[in-house]
């Protein structure tokens, strides 16, 4: 039986206690873009995929669009590297619109290295992403005290912990069909191997992937999403209203407590970056 390392389990640590999280899309007080912190790579990325996205859904909804983006959930996201550029993201996604009536997501992400673990931080912050979450809904309801704007913004941004993640590095590759041996330290819970194992499966599937996590809406149930690189167009409509067999999703697991898991069959098939 061949036996191949992949990596080693170590304990894990804050990435850095630099980087900050930046801000990015419309706010009702403004009366168009605001961008905060974020690098060119992360919001041009992102605007190509959300200006594909918010078309399609259009398309696919038609005049129920506005009615179901508005209620939307709140994802989280973490996207592996390769996806906007080399580095791992994690954040937020809340629906949003600026003050002349033209609707646009608002994100709120971090960047951590290129060798951050994706699969670690919607299991083990979910602390930091309810800050988020919080500090994203306030400023949709103008709790900030707008137009002092930016600056509070800014402030409370910064006063955000950093993100923790461990270092996927991997001492070895792990060759497609055959067995894997993880090894971690004689003092570490082995729950702490499932991110690792979950990462080298996802590598053998997809290049790059996102994940996306929800607690639901009055549409959406709970729901735990993978996506080669970032979800196609058309799966993108899911994310605002749910009806996932519809735009292309594949469930292949029921209900399980508390959330639901989903695989997505329609992923991009490519890097935003090298466009």
């Amino acid at each position: 039986m061949s036996i191949c390392q992949v990596s080693k389990v170590e304990k894990w640590y804050p990435m850095s206690t630099q980087i900050s999280v930046g801000l990015h899309g419309k706010l009702p007080q403004q009366a168009d873009f605001v961008t905060r912190h974020l690098p060119l790579s992360f919001t041009t990325g992102w605007d190509e995929w959300m200006q594909r996205g918010l078309q399609t859904s259009q398309e696919a909804l038609g005049n129920r669009w506005l009615e179901v983006y508005l209620t939307s959930p709140v994802w989280r996201f973490v996207f592996s590297s390769n996806i906007v550029d080399q580095q791992v993201w994690a954040g937020v996604m809340v629906p949003s619109v600026d003050k002349v009536g033209r609707y646009y997501p608002l994100v709120l992400a971090q960047a951590l290295p290129g060798d951050a673990l994706p699969t670690a931080p919607l299991l083990t912050s979910s602390d930091w992403f309810q800050l988020l979450e919080a500090l994203a809904i306030r400023a949709l309801q103008g709790s900030l005290q707008w137009p002092l704007p930016l600056a509070e913004l800014e402030q409370e941004l910064a006063r955000l912990p950093p993100l923790q993640a461990p270092r996927s590095a991997a001492s070895g590759k792990w060759e497609a069909g055959r067995p894997l041996a993880l090894f971690q330290q004689q003092d570490l819970n082995p729950v702490h191997a499932y991110p690792y194992l979950l990462h080298e499966m996802l590598g053998q599937r997809y290049p790059a992937y996102s994940l996306w996590s929800s607690a639901g809406s009055e549409r959406v149930s709970p729901v735990h999403l993978i996506s080669g690189y970032l979800p196609s167009p058309q799966c993108y409509t899911s994310l605002l209203g749910g009806e996932w067999s519809q735009h292309g999703w594949s469930t292949p697991l029921d209900v399980i407590s508390p959330l639901a898991f989903s695989l997505n069959t329609c992923n991009n098939t490519h890097d935003i970056q090298n466009e």
